[in-house]
């Protein structure tokens, strides 16, 4: 079919550090053989906290086996995620900058929360974002 219509959205991150680089949280994870290093941002908001979570695998374990580890078990993930060990040290940790883009189809989470109606072509409305002049009667979501 023809494309008519675009509809994107992004999400972007961008914050500071709340302690920039000296008192961080670290962490051994015997399940996994790595070290865990929790780099909380600085928040306007108390009630918001934004972590960056960095995993470092130990000498000679290799990081696709950790990956698979934590995709087969989803328990794993969030015994890191919610672990009650934690200390905090001080430490020189060099990060090099870096930029992170990821692209997900959201098609399958979409109609999972309701939005399903928008994906089939005779029951779509969007009547509200586009006129009658751009044919509005045939605008779905296609992917």
């Amino acid at each position: 079919p023809e494309t008519r219509l675009i509809i994107l959205n992004s999400i972007y991150f961008k914050g500071a550090w709340m302690k920039q680089f000296r008192n961080n949280l670290t962490d051994e994870n015997a399940d996994l053989h790595i070290e865990i290093i929790d780099l909380p941002y600085r928040s306007e908001n108390k009630d918001v906290k934004f972590v960056f979570t960095v995993i470092l695998p130990n000498q000679g374990v290799q990081l696709d086996a950790i990956e698979q580890k934590l995709a087969s078990q989803p328990n794993l993930m969030k015994k890191l995620l919610n672990r009650q060990n934690i200390r905090t040290e001080l430490l020189h940790l060099y990060l090099p900058k870096f930029k992170m883009e990821s692209t997900f189809q959201l098609n399958d989470i979409l109609q999972q929360v309701g939005i399903k109606d928008e994906f089939i072509d005779y029951k779509a409305n969007f009547s509200d974002i586009a006129s009658e002049e751009h044919n509005r009667d045939h605008l779905y979501i296609s992917k």
